[in-house]
C-alpha cells in the first residue's frame, strides 16, 4: 500500500485490510476528494434559521417547532450525506479506484478503466500428447490462439507490461523477459508439438524462477495445456508468496480416438542368425474400434504387411511380428501402423536388432569314467536325468531355435583341464557327484574371472566328492535328507533379482512345489540365503566370489526328489532368471526417450569425437560431454549409429529413439485434482470461453457496481430536493 493512507484501511500488522489495497488508476484525481467541501458549504449556507413569531399561545408553536427541527435536520444530513457521495462516486469512476490483494488485480472496484501493469508468462506444454487433432487442430495450435487472443486483449494488461513465452522443450520461447508484446506474440506462434513427454511441473518450475526476477507487483502465470494423467505426475514446485494468479488453460477434450503402438519389445541380446525372428509389439485401442495394419521394415527395406486383426474399443493386444532370418550384425527395425490416427506420435517405432550367436550355457554332468580320465566319483543308473531335464529347460526341444535364448553344450567331464571355459555366460554342475581338486581348480578360476557357477544336486550327490571345493562354494553339503513330511519353499521376500518375476502374479510360485528329499546346506558366512524351506532350512544360497558368483540349490529336478521336475514350470522361471541376470545386455546397443537423453558413457569411443548418423543419412558430429561420456541427440525418432570419426565403418553404439509410451494415455485428471497439487487460493482451471467472464470479474474496462450506487446517489438527490422546494423552499423569511 503506498505510504500515506490513513491506518484505517490496515489491519493491526500493517497488512492491507479485509478489502485489500485500496489504488487509484490516476492518482492525480486524488485532489478531487476536495470537492467534498463543496456540499459542506451549500450545507450551511441554506440551512435553516430561526424565525421570530408573535403569537400568544407559543407554548403550542413550540412544541410543533421542535419536532419539525428534528425531521429537517435527518433529511438536511441524509442530503448531504447524499451529495458528498456523488462527490467521491464521480472522482472513482474518473480515477479508477479499485480494491486488490498485495500484488494482484482489482477485483472490486468503483470502475476498471486502464488495467495496471502485469509480469506475465505464457506457458505452452508442447508434448508429444499435445500432438492430439481435433477438429482440423493440434492441441498446441489450440493452445497458440488462445494464448494469442490473451496477450493482444488490451483490456488485460496495462502499460509497462512484460511478457516471458515457455515450452517444454527448446524452439518456442527463449524463457527470457520481453517488453515488446508483438515479440510475445511471435513466440507464442513458433510453438509446436514435440516429441518429449516433460510434464506441467517442468513448466511450472522455470515460470515461477523468472517471476522471481519480475519488475511488476502484479505476477500471473498461464499454462496452456491437456490435463492428461501423465503431465501431471510429477509433484509442481511450491507457489511463490508474490504470485498473483496462477491459470490452467485447458485445451484437451475427453473423448481417446487414438490407437496406439507399443515399442517393439527386443531383447537387449544376440539373436541367432539363420533363424526366422518374432517381435512382440502391443496395440492400445481408445473410443473406438480398429483394424489396424502392422508395416514391417529392417533396414529401410520393406518386409512384410500383418493385421492387427478386429479391436474392440479400450482393448489391447500383442502382436507377434514374424520376421525373416538376417545375416549378423545388427539390423535397424522399424515398425508402423496404419491407417493414420488423432495422434500420429505413437503410430512408428524404431528399434534395433542385433543378430549373431547365442549365449552359450555349458553343461557338466556325472559320468562314470571316462579313459584313465576319472573325474566323477561314483555311479548310478538315474545320474544322467537331472542334466538332460535341465538341458530341456535351458534349451527346449520342442520350441523352434529362433526362440531359443541359450545355447547348451556338453562339458565333458574328463576335458575339463583342457577345456576354455571362458566363452561360457554360465556353468551348470547337474548331480554330479564331485570333482577333484584341479576340476574345483578350474571352476574357480571361471568364477573369478566373471562366470556363473550354478550347482543342482542330484541322486549321485556325495558331500565327499564336494569337499576339495574348499571356499568357492557358497554352502557346505552336510548329507542328503528325507523330507518327511515333503516341505515347500517359503520364498518370501521376492524382492531378490532371482526372484521377481513370481511377483506377477499370473506366475506359479516357487512355493507351490514339495521336495521330497533335498540336500542339507550350511551356508557360509559371506553367503546370502535366497530363500528357504517352510521349516527354515536354506532352499538357495549364493555367494559371489572374484567377479563371479555361485549359485546351490538344496532341491533338484529329479523325479524322487520332489515336484520340481515333474511340475517344472516354477524351477524354469526360476532357472532362466538367474541366466538372465548373469547375462549383461549388450552394451553397445541402447534405446532412448524421445527429449529425455541424457550422458551415455560409450567404452569403445575412448573420449574422442563421434558421428552420430541417423536413419535419414545425416550426420551429427558431438563432443564428449565429460570423460568418455556423450550427450546423444535424441529429439527426433529413429534409429542412430555413433562412430568415431577415424573409424565409421565400425560403430561404437547403435540406438534407437522412440516418443515415451506414457504419451499415448490421453486419460485426464479433473480440475480438481489440479487444484490438490498446486495452491488453491491462486488457481483456476479454465476452459476455452471462459477467459471473457475471468476479464471481467478482474476489471478489465467495465463499470462495476458505480451504476446502480450512483443512480440510487442520484434519485436520493431529487427526491429530496422536490421535498425541500415543496415544504421549504429555497426562499426564506
Amino acid at each position: 500500500m503506498p505510504q500515506g493512507w490513513p491506518s484505517w484501511m490496515r489491519c493491526a500488522d500493517g497488512s492491507p485490510g479485509p478489502l485489500g489495497e485500496v489504488s487509484l488508476g490516476l492518482p492525480g484525481l486524488a485532489w478531487g476528494l476536495l470537492a467534498l467541501g463543496v456540499p459542506i458549504v451549500v450545507h450551511l449556507i441554506l440551512r435553516e434559521r430561526a424565525r421570530r413569531e408573535v403569537f400568544p399561545a407559543m407554548r403550542f408553536l413550540l412544541q410543533t417547532h421542535a419536532s419539525a427541527t428534528r425531521t429537517h435536520r435527518l433529511r438536511q444530513l441524509l442530503l448531504l450525506a447524499a451529495r458528498m457521495a456523488l462527490f467521491v462516486l464521480a472522482v472513482g469512476i474518473l480515477g479508477r479506484m479499485g480494491c486488490a490483494r498485495e500484488g494482484g488485480v482489482s477485483r472490486m472496484g468503483i470502475a476498471a478503466g486502464a488495467p495496471t501493469p502485469a509480469s506475465v508468462v505464457v506457458c505452452i506444454d508442447n508434448s508429444a500428447s499435445m500432438g492430439y487433432r481435433y477438429q482440423g487442430r493440434t492441441r498446441v495450435e489450440a493452445a497458440a490462439d488462445w494464448a494469442r487472443a490473451l496477450l493482444e486483449d488490451r483490456r488485460r494488461f496495462g502499460p509497462g507490461s512484460q511478457f516471458a513465452v515457455l515450452c517444454g522443450s527448446a524452439g518456442a520461447g527463449s524463457g527470457g523477459w520481453r517488453d515488446d508484446l508483438r515479440s510475445a506474440v511471435r513466440l507464442v506462434d513458433t510453438a509446436r508439438p514435440a516429441n518429449h513427454n516433460l510434464g506441467a511441473a517442468q513448466l511450472l518450475g522455470p515460470a515461477f524462477t523468472l517471476l522471481s526476477a519480475a519488475r511488476n507487483a502484479r505476477r500471473e502465470v498461464y499454462l496452456f495445456t491437456d490435463l492428461t494423467e501423465t503431465s501431471w505426475t510429477d509433484t509442481p514446485p511450491p507457489t511463490p508468496a508474490t504470485l498473483g494468479g496462477l491459470y490452467i488453460m485447458d485445451v484437451g477434450q475427453d473423448e481417446d480416438r487414438n490407437v496406439s503402438l507399443g515399442w517393439p519389445q527386443v531383447p537387449p541380446y544376440e539373436l541367432p542368425a539363420g533363424a526366422p525372428i518374432n517381435v512382440p509389439v502391443r496395440v492400445v485401442v481408445g473410443d473406438l474400434p480398429a483394424e489396424p495394419v502392422i508395416e514391417i521394415s529392417v533396414d529401410g527395406k520393406p518386409r512384410g504387411r500383418q493385421s492387427a486383426g478386429s479391436l474392440a474399443p479400450h482393448s489391447q493386444a500383442e502382436i507377434a511380428l514374424n520376421l525373416p532370418s538376417l545375416e549378423p550384425g545388427g539390423h535397424a527395425l522399424t515398425v508402423g501402423m496404419e491407417p493414420a490416427d488423432a495422434l500420429a506420435c505413437d503410430n512408428v517405432r524404431h528399434a534395433w536388432l542385433m543378430v549373431g550367436t547365442l549365449p552359450r550355457i555349458g553343461l557338466i554332468q556325472r559320468q562314470s569314467a571316462i579313459g584313465d580320465r576319472q573325474w566323477a566319483i561314483g555311479d548310478s543308473a538315474r545320474g544322467g536325468d537331472v542334466g538332460e531335464i535341465l538341458r530341456a529347460m535351458i534349451a527346449p526341444p520342442a520350441v523352434p531355435a529362433s526362440e531359443h535364448r541359450y545355447a547348451v553344450e556338453d562339458i565333458p567331464i574328463g576335458d575339463m583341464l583342457d577345456q576354455n571355459t571362458s566363452g561360457y555366460l554360465a556353468i551348470v554342475l547337474a548331480d554330479v557327484k564331485g570333482l577333484n581338486g584341479l576340476a574345483w581348480e578350474k571352476l574357480g578360476g571361471y568364477v573369478n574371472a566373471g562366470g556363473v557357477l550354478v550347482i543342482v544336486p542330484g541322486p549321485s550327490i556325495s558331500p565327499d566328492g564336494y569337499s576339495p571345493a574348499g571356499n568357492l562354494l557358497p554352502a557346505t553339503i552336510e548329507g542328503v535328507g528325507v523330507c518327511e513330511p515333503p516341505v515347500r519353499p517359503a520364498a518370501a521376500n521376492l524382492s531378490h533379482p532371482y526372484l521377481q518375476p513370481f511377483a506377477d502374479l499370473t506366475i506359479d510360485s516357487i512355493n507351490d512345489r514339495y521336495a521330497f528329499k533335498r540336500a542339507d546346506l550350511k551356508p557360509g558366512a559371506s553367503s546370502t540365503v535366497v530363500f528357504p524351506f517352510a521349516d527354515g532350512a536354506p532352499a538357495m544360497v549364493e555367494s559371489r566370489v572374484g567377479k563371479g558368483q555361485v549359485v546351490l540349490l538344496a532341491f533338484s529336478v529329479a523325479a524322487d526328489w520332489g515336484q520340481f521336475g515333474t511340475q517344472a514350470a516354477p524351477t524354469i522361471v526360476l532357472l532362466h532368471r538367474i541366466l538372465e541376470v548373469a547375462h549383461p545386455p549388450l552394451e553397445n546397443v541402447a534405446s532412448l526417450t524421445a527429449g529425455r537423453a541424457g550422458l551415455r558413457t560409450i567404452a569403445a569411443a575412448d573420449g574422442s569425437p563421434l558421428v552420430v548418423t541417423g536413419s535419414d543419412g545425416t550426420g551429427t558430429s558431438i563432443l564428449p560431454a565429460g570423460g568418455r561420456g556423450y550427450r546423444l541427440p535424441a529429439d527426433v525418432p529413429g534409429t542412430y549409429e555413433a562412430a568415431e570419426k577415424s573409424n565409421p565403418q565400425l560403430p561404437a553404439l547403435r540406438y534407437s529413439v522412440n516418443v515415451s509410451q506414457t504419451e499415448s494415455q490421453l486419460a485426464r485428471i479433473s480440475p480438481e485434482q489440479v487444484k490438490s497439487r498446486v495452491d488453491r487460493q491462486v488457481v483456476q482451471v479454465l476452459r476455452p470461453g471462459e477467459d471473457l467472464a475471468v476479464a471481467a470479474g478482474e476489471g478489465g474496462g467495465r463499470v462495476t457496481w458505480a451504476v446502480p450506487l450512483g443512480l440510487m446517489l442520484l434519485g436520493l438527490l431529487v427526491i429530496e430536493s422536490s421535498f425541500a422546494n415543496r415544504f421549504y423552499g429555497w426562499r426564506r423569511r
